[in-house]
């Protein structure tokens, strides 16, 4: 599981206000989510990527950078680049097309 998370996710954890006495929460922020989404790409996935991308509620610019860090983190080549195709596929229209991976 934690292969499908980009190089560094940590450092962008976003905090979850929950009540509670002594539990601090926090999750992924959404671009790291989208990119774990990429690598595992199951029938969910794709639906969750698809609600994220008609909710408009991500940093496109963030999740590029995101993308290009997470071949650092990746466990090979063929699994980065098939990441890569999918984000190209789902996020490479209009303004991502100058974006270089």
């Amino acid at each position: 599981m934690i292969s499908c998370f980009p190089y560094r996710y940590l450092d962008r954890i976003v905090r979850i206000e929950i009540p509670s006495v002594c539990i601090r929460f926090f999750t992924p922020s959404i671009e790291d989510l989208i990119v774990s989404k990429l690598y595992a790409y199951r029938k969910k996935d794709i639906q969750d990527i698809q609600d994220i991308i008609q909710s408009g509620k991500y940093d496109a610019n963030k999740l590029a950078m995101i993308v290009q860090e997470a071949k650092l983190s990746s466990l090979n080549e063929r699994m980065y680049q098939e990441m890569v195709d999918l984000y190209l596929r789902h996020f490479g229209g209009n303004d991502h097309e100058d974006q270089t991976i």
